[in-house]
Formats: C-alpha cells, structure tokens, sequence
C-alpha cells in the first residue's frame, strides 16, 4: 500500500479587512482612499461548498502572501507598509465598521505557533484592527478499509 502525500506547498496569507452591514464598499475605498484588493457588497452571490450564497456584509481588504511561515513577518510588513499613508483615514470610518487583521495558513505540517511583533500589534491596535487566525492543518485520510 503507498503512502498518500500531499504536494501541495504551505500557503500563508495576511488580510487587512474593514467590513460594514450598511457602507457600500466603494464608500470604504473612498474614505480610505486605497484601492482594495477584493472587496464585495452585501447581497452580492459567490459559491461555498458547491452551493451559491449571499454575502451579508461588505467588504474591503487588501492581502500579502507568502509561501514560507518563517517569512510571515515580511508579508505583515508589506501590508502595514501599504497602510501607513492611510492610518489616519481609519478615523473617519462610520460607527459599526468592524476592522481585523486576519492571518490564514492553510499547511499539510504541523506547526508550533504564529507569533505576532510588538510593532505590528502597536499599528494593528492603533487602527482598532481585530486579529483573527485561521489555520488549517491538512491532516492524512485514514487507510482505506479492504473488505
């Protein structure tokens, strides 16, 4: 019997996103002034599991990849780099914005931990960024059972 591998590389991504119930996301874009890099609308469609869905929020984010876990701190400073002639803009954001900080790893190792610099939680704190971590750990299927 051989063993099943995964070929698939580590893949590692950090989201800056600013979701509304209520501000369309073209009015985030224009009072950020930074072009996003995906952003969609409350009741715009878009497929999970097969089946198709509705957004119920909108959305602004702009992202960083990287393909190494060991070089997250240089896509973090990619994203804060792209965001610092902005900070300020973050102010003028209506009430009920939420904004997160979101790092999604999707990996067929395990890992030890994601650890966060001092610098980059002080900026992500100072635009009220929420963080988030989605890390998904590809496991082995189980052996198929011979009858």
């Amino acid at each position: 019997m051989s063993e099943m591998t995964y070929s698939m590389p580590p893949q590692l991504k950090v989201y800056l996103v600013v979701d509304h119930d209520a501000v369309a996301s073209e009015e985030l874009t224009r009072l950020l002034q930074l072009a996003p890099d995906e952003h969609w609308d409350k009741g715009a469609p878009f497929l999970m599991a097969g089946k198709e869905r509705r957004h119920r929020f909108n959305r602004w984010s702009i992202a960083e990849s990287v393909g190494q876990l060991a070089d997250m701190d240089d896509a973090v400073d990619r994203l804060i780099h792209r965001l610092t002639p902005i900070k300020e803009n973050f102010c003028s954001l209506p009430k009920g914005t939420r904004v997160g900080f979101t790092v999604a790893l999707t990996t067929p190792d395990a890992i030890l931990g994601i650890g966060l610099s001092v610098q980059h939680v002080g900026f992500l704190a100072s635009i009220g960024a929420d963080i988030d971590l989605s890390i998904v750990v590809l496991a082995q299927p189980p052996p198929a059972v011979s009858a």
